[in-house]
């Protein structure tokens, strides 16, 4: 006996001509989001510190007062205005 060979179209799976609902309506719908999961996972491969919007950074309160009761601060040099840790800061001197 000879078994017939039936190309894939032929299978059950595929003769109600059906096929899965799509999630996206078109093709730039779809490379949208494609980009944005893209953006999502090269941004969850960086370090903390690299993921805010500015790049000024100021030094924890905590953090400070531990190295300041070692080594006795008198200058901070990338202060500015508003969080100046000594009582110098290169702000007054209009360098920062």
């Amino acid at each position: 006996m000879t078994e017939a060979v039936l190309h894939w179209e032929q299978l059950p799976l595929f003769k109600s001509g059906r096929r899965r609902p799509r999630k996206y309506a078109h093709s730039v719908e779809r490379y949208r989001a494609y980009r944005q999961r893209k953006r999502q996972a090269k941004q969850d491969h960086l370090k903390v510190y690299h993921r805010s919007l500015t790049i000024e950074w100021e030094t924890p309160q905590a953090f400070f007062d531990r190295l300041h009761a070692e080594f006795m601060f008198t200058l901070d040099v990338a202060a500015q205005e508003g969080n100046a840790k000594c009582g110098l800061s290169n702000c007054r001197y209009g360098e920062g």
